[in-house]
């Protein structure tokens, strides 16, 4: 904001002499961030990682990777699929043992492939951290560090590990093995959990070979004749009871009640908690038998299944606290989505411990559940974004997708995100939302378009203002013309919506991705008031891009014509430049090099911090959001620098959104009473529209330029100047308007 001094009349003027060149086609650089600005969530707590993209199935593991005396997070979140390989998220602990403070430093660690699971341990004996890994079909990768204690180097030796007499060493798909010194004789050996019956297969290391792999020998099948059976199929705990069916499974063999021998804790894919083993032998004698299903016995976990345990004396108070990350599926609910990182922290002592829960999601983030779809809009006009989040069922309901809501509370130049519902307007829509604002009818606020899983566009009027919005029954099934009749809109699965003015007539089109590689457009045959759709094509451009497709607008160069953004579940984000015009749009595909695009990317790039480029946001399968800050430069209009520093009597702030279409908010302050004009000019220095013309009291003001001349047309793509004078006094600032 910027202010000057005058008196008497304030005259807010387009100039054509301060206008600037339309910036080229360029290539864009962006930036990882996430947490760039305060993100609240219902609790009125600040997420300390708004911008990580969700949680589904976090696996973590705490291990001092850095050789620092603390200990650091690993969480594995995205197995190895056709979206890419299994990745290890990695935040650093830039605090002390005593007091944690961690942050996010990549989403790959090392840029290490390891499947579907991942343990790290020191197996050679040198004092470094080395890494097992799944190398995607079931068997053993081993990564040597051949780096040192505070920079760790990894190295695969083997993408099998095999027993001592050549075979492979396979483990059970979707489950996660162990790797310990259960006999406390100096080496690691393999425990791996079986899905069949239940039972665990132990591998006992005989020491390295002449390259330096493990080699591991199989002592058993069956050990300790255990036979975990899950809660599903059979309530006993006798260790040797079996089923013809069982499930995946997560071990942790770990000394929980400082004895010096190791316990196993199991979570099973039909096991609601955790399954607790006590050993009451000794490391070279043990006899472990089950104990309890309903661990922790004070406290127990009782989530939606397959859960993973890990242990870590988190506070450094010797003993050990427990994490469980929430792979879920085996009870039908959906809490797991954003409830599935449990911390318990041990309130008791090294022998007798005693864990009280204390977080459900222990590394806090913005999280809608899954397969999240977000929209950005002012929806109160106070000159920022807002934020609204679509997802795919919720957390108490797998039938019914929610609509969260994000405020922005903060400013323009500095947002800040308030939750305010999980659950916006209660729709009962279905599935699978995948929400976009657009003022349809032209009365300057913005309406609600919704695209369900089933193919169908659902409308929701606003008939408040700008300023408060008041939206009424959903319209469930929108209709549009479709060979010569009309029809419900349905494109089969996965709708998501978004509209542009594509042929430069003034009113917006509609276009919407599909679940089949394609986009569905239909053109605006009625009018900016009152639209009426046709349906043209559903293949266009010849885009045909992976699965759940989800295009955007934005025009990233500055030219006047919006390009095409298309994200999709294996196939990235995906920039289409529009090589053409406003009204004749012609694509081609370029690069976003510095995206790592998640699965199901829902992407959409905007100028949210008003700071005159386009940042990209995307929701994710994760049920998250993830922000790539623009590095490159700018592309948008940047805001001018006032003419005058005198003293306040007025100020002018940068309008909003910039650039805009369809409209924008220009604000101003009157600090005493005067009369104040408000004009519109072209670069040529011609009038266009006189937007206020009045005697005002001093206070603070808005007014909404929507794009039109003074009889009401809408105007052509440009720069424009607007200045405000006091007496003598004046200062100017810019804007783009785009169609």
């Amino acid at each position: 904001m910027a202010a000057f001094t005058g008196k008497g009349i304030a005259v807010i003027v387009l100039c054509a002499l301060l206008c600037p060149v339309a910036v080229p086609a360029q290539a864009l650089e962006f930036q990882r961030v996430v947490a760039p600005f305060s993100v609240t969530d219902r609790d009125a707590r600040q997420l300390p990682f708004p911008f990580l993209g969700g949680f589904n199935a976090p696996r973590p593991q705490f291990v001092d990777i850095d050789g620092d005396a603390d200990l650091d997070l690993f969480v594995q979140e995205q197995n190895k699929s056709s979206a890419g390989p299994g990745v290890l998220m990695y935040f650093e602990n830039t605090g002390s043992a005593q007091a944690l403070h961690y942050e996010w430093r990549t989403d790959s660690f090392h840029d290490l492939d390891i499947g579907n699971w991942y343990k790290f341990i020191d197996v050679d004996g040198d004092g470094d951290f080395d890494l097992f890994a799944e190398n995607g079909v079931a068997v053993l990768r081993y990564y040597r560090n051949e780096g040192t204690v505070t920079n760790p180097q990894f190295v695969s030796l083997t993408d099998s590990l095999r027993e001592v007499e050549g075979a492979p060493i396979f483990f059970d798909a979707g489950s996660f093995p162990e790797l310990v010194d259960f006999d406390c004789n100096g080496t690691i050996d393999l425990f791996i959990g079986r899905s069949a019956a239940g039972t665990i297969s132990f591998y006992k290391n005989l020491g390295l070979d002449l390259a330096g792999t493990p080699q591991f020998e199989l002592v058993t099948d069956r050990f300790q004749d255990i036979s975990i059976i899950g809660e599903t199929n059979t309530t006993t705990l006798d260790k040797s009871s079996e089923a013809a069916t069982h499930g995946s499974n997560s071990l942790s063999l770990v000394d929980v009640d400082s004895d010096d021998d190791f316990d196993i804790f199991w979570g099973d894919l039909f096991e609601p908690g955790l399954v607790f083993l006590r050993n009451d032998g000794t490391c070279t004698d043990p006899n472990i038998s089950i104990t309890t299903r309903q661990y922790p016995p004070n406290d127990p976990l009782n989530s939606s299944g397959f859960n993973a345990p890990r242990f870590a004396d988190i506070d450094n108070d010797s003993d050990l606290d427990l994490f469980v990350g929430v792979l879920g599926v085996a009870f039908a609910n959906g809490s797991h989505f954003t409830d599935n990182f449990y911390f318990y922290k041990n309130n008791g002592r090294p022998e007798s411990p005693q864990f009280v829960l204390q977080e459900t999601r222990f590394i806090a983030t913005l999280d809608v559940g899954s397969n999240s779809a977000p929209a950005f809009v002012d929806i109160d006009a106070d000159g920022d974004l807002d934020v609204f989040i679509g997802n795919e069922a919720s957390a108490n309901d797998l039938t019914k997708a929610e609509l969260a809501f994000y405020r922005n509370t903060g400013t323009p130049g500095a947002p800040e995100l308030t939750f305010e519902s999980s659950d916006f307007l209660e729709l009962q829509l279905g599935t699978f939302y995948a929400p976009t604002f657009v003022d349809i009818d032209a009365d300057n606020d913005p309406d609600l378009f919704v695209g369900r899983w089933d193919g169908k566009l659902s409308f929701i009027e606003n008939t408040g203002t700008p300023q408060v919005f008041a939206f009424g029954a959903a319209q469930q099934n929108y209709r549009a013309e479709i060979a010569g009749k009309d029809s419900v809109i349905d494109v089969g699965n996965n709708c998501t919506p978004t509209f542009a003015d594509i042929d430069n007539d003034g009113d917006y089109d509609l276009f919407m991705g599909e679940f089949l590689r394609t986009i569905n457009f239909y053109e605006n045959i009625g009018s900016a008031t009152e639209p009426v759709f046709r349906f043209v094509t559903n293949s266009y451009a010849d885009i045909s891009q992976g699965l759940y497709i989800y295009p955007s607008f934005a025009d990233v160069d500055a030219d006047g014509a919006v390009d095409l953004l298309v994200g999709s579940d294996r196939d990235g984000i995906v920039l289409y430049r529009n090589m053409g015009s406003a009204g004749n749009a012609v694509f081609t595909p370029d690069s976003l090099p510095d995206i790592k695009a998640p699965p199901r990317a829902t992407p959409h790039l905007v100028d949210f911090d008003s700071n005159g480029d386009l940042d990209l946001f995307s929701g994710s399968g994760k049920g998250g959001l993830l922000l790539f800050e623009n590095t490159s430069f700018p592309t948008a209009i940047t805001p001018d620098q006032p003419a005058s520093t005198a003293p306040a009597t007025f100020s002018l702030e940068q309008n909003f959104p910039n650039p805009f279409n369809p409209e924008t908010r220009i604000r101003y302050k009157v600090e005493r009473r005067g009369y104040v004009r408000i004009v519109v000019f072209n670069t040529l220095g011609q009038e266009i529209v006189t937007l206020v013309d009045e005697v005002t009291d001093p206070g603070r003001y808005g007014v909404t330029w929507r794009g039109r001349d003074k009889n009401g047309t809408i105007v052509s793509s440009g720069i424009y100047v607007y200045q405000i004078q006091v007496d003598k006094d004046m200062a100017s600032r810019r804007m783009l308007f785009l169609k």
